[in-house]
């Protein structure tokens, strides 16, 4: 996780990792596929159901029965198995972000950048999408690197690692944990 305050430069970073923005100097390489999943998941879900929204992000050769595998495999990876008909606006905001994630991890991303995903979302919705994204983390078969902005120092607990950001540097790199002691002892 990377925390930081306002403007120190955490979303900048994300969007140049994602390749959608170029430095003003320097260069920033990433050498494995990436998906952006932003705050609100309103912003990138753009089809009817959750099944078509997951097409979006499918390569197009696959076989429509590969393709229905695919998506039924995917939204149980976040916990929205079966829901591969239902209408996205019936959706709750928790289920919003999971089913974003969703769309990240049929790109065939290997590393997920989630901007905030909590901040919009109810305490419960928060952990179903901490407890998704650290299960696709920590899976014995193809394991996914996630890094992801929160100003939300409790979220840090669920870190392997995490580092605070200021004014466009990256702090050190420690446990979750330990950086939410030492900033909270800070404030």
């Amino acid at each position: 996780m990377l925390v930081g305050s306002n403007g120190s430069g955490k979303s900048t970073l994300f969007r140049m990792i994602g390749g959608l923005i170029q430095p003003q100097s320097g260069q920033v390489d990433c050498f494995v596929k990436t998906s952006l999943v932003f705050q609100n998941p309103d912003h990138q879900l753009l089809l009817p159901s959750c099944g078509s929204d997951l097409l979006l992000n499918l390569h197009p050769n696959l076989t429509p029965s590969i393709k229905r595998e695919r998506i039924a495999h995917l939204l149980e990876q976040v916990g929205l198995a079966g829901m591969a008909g239902r209408q996205i606006h019936t959706l709750s905001g928790g289920q919003k972000q999971r089913l974003a994630i969703a769309g990240a991890l049929a790109s065939d991303a290997k590393l997920l950048l989630l901007d905030e995903p909590t901040a919009l979302l109810d305490p419960a919705s928060q952990n179903s999408v901490l407890a998704a994204v650290q299960q696709l983390c920590h899976r014995s078969r193809n394991p996914l690197t996630a890094l992801w902005i929160t100003h939300r120092l409790d979220e840090l607990d669920h870190a392997d690692g995490a580092a605070c950001m200021n004014q466009g540097h990256i702090g050190p790199w420690e446990k979750g944990l330990s950086l939410r002691r030492r900033l909270k002892a800070l404030a």
